[in-house]
């Protein structure tokens, strides 16, 4: 079996979800289910401040503990976000290196993954710290999470791009086309 037909047959989704199809559709499970869970989790603090309204915050926002806590969750915010970023870039353009487009489309679904999961749990503490401060300013972190979450949203054409694939898909459809 030659180089290209192993990497054609990656370019196609398996039964069993392989190749650039089913690793797009792994990732943007996890990508929406970060969202379903913020959506869910939100409505439950909502819901617990609107049921309980007299009750003050389980941490009391201006006490030390309080911004000690807020303070940490930005700084982890602001820290988090540039260097998992940066991370996940020189992970991917180091995978251009590789020969098997098996090996590169399994690598940046892990690194992908490892990068949605930061950003999203950025967003869910995020969520946690505001129900335990009930701080109105964290509310922007959440926003700032949840946004840079939107710009890691996964799509085959992003996968490409960032896997340098258009030379590999362009000999892939000129070796299938009809005549």
């Amino acid at each position: 079996m030659n180089k290209n037909s192993t990497n054609s047959a990656s370019l196609e989704a398996s039964p069993c979800g392989g190749g650039l199809e089913g690793a797009c559709k792994q990732l943007k499970f996890l990508y929406y289910g970060f969202f379903g869970l913020a959506a869910v989790l939100f409505t439950l603090v909502m819901y617990t401040y609107s049921a309980f309204a007299g009750k003050e915050a389980i941490v009391e926002a201006n006490s030390t503990a309080g911004i000690a806590l807020a303070t940490i969750y930005i700084l982890f915010l602001i820290c988090s976000i540039p260097i998992t970023l940066k991370v996940f870039n020189v992970k991917v353009k180091k995978l251009s290196e590789l020969e098997s487009l098996d090996e590169k489309i399994e690598r940046y679904k892990k690194y992908a993954f490892l990068r949605m999961s930061v950003m999203g749990f950025n967003m869910l503490l995020g969520i946690g710290v505001f129900y335990l401060l009930n701080s109105d300013s964290l509310i922007f972190g959440i926003a700032v999470a949840a946004i840079t979450l939107v710009f890691c949203k996964p799509s085959e054409a992003k996968m490409i791009s960032e896997l340098n694939l258009e030379e590999e898909i362009e000999e892939y459809v000129d070796e299938n086309e009809i005549s």
